[in-house]
């Protein structure tokens, strides 16, 4: 396994562990109409954007996770100033090292990049995930609500301090 920082040309696998992983974790929680609309084209367009603060895994060339970092976006979360955005690995390949790698290095770089502390906001339904942020040390901070096509969605907030020392 490589665990990298992502490439313009990384796009496309990105945007299908994205809409894939959505896809097979959140039928059920999030309403079928965005699901089924979540397009992999639209989605590498946009990834192609943001591949800065992008960290991918890579096995055999193919892309199996990635994670999106960067400034904490919402202000709402006093003395957390960057943010996980979106953590995502392939079905076949969870609880085999790739999540927690992915989150290591993307912590690790955030420190580098001068934050102090990151916040990561997760479905409450999503219970794998809430495990995983809890066993990394992940203290929960809170919860909110938004609305995806008209349905309210539940998620909690977990916080990560003294990023450097965590590598």
């Amino acid at each position: 396994m490589i665990i990298r920082q992502a490439q313009p040309e990384d796009a496309g696998g990105i945007a299908a562990v994205h809409v894939d992983s959505w896809r097979e974790t959140y039928r059920g929680v999030v309403p079928d109409s965005y699901l089924d609309r979540m397009s992999k084209a639209e989605r590498e367009q946009r990834w192609k954007e943001k591949t800065s603060s992008v960290i991918v895994a890579e096995i055999k060339g193919k892309i199996v996770g990635f994670v999106h970092h960067g400034p904490e976006h919402s202000g709402s979360w006093k003395g957390f100033d960057g943010e996980i955005y979106a953590l995502y690995i392939r079905e076949q390949h969870h609880r085999q090292g790739v999540g927690s790698k992915l989150f290591k290095a993307a912590l690790h770089e955030l420190g580098l990049l001068g934050f102090n502390a990151a916040v990561c906001c997760v479905l409450t339904e999503n219970y794998q995930a809430r495990r995983f942020y809890e066993k990394t040390g992940g203290k929960l901070l809170g919860e909110d609500t938004f609305l995806i096509d008209g349905v309210q969605m539940h998620e909690q907030i977990f916080g990560w301090h003294s990023l450097l020392q965590r590598h």
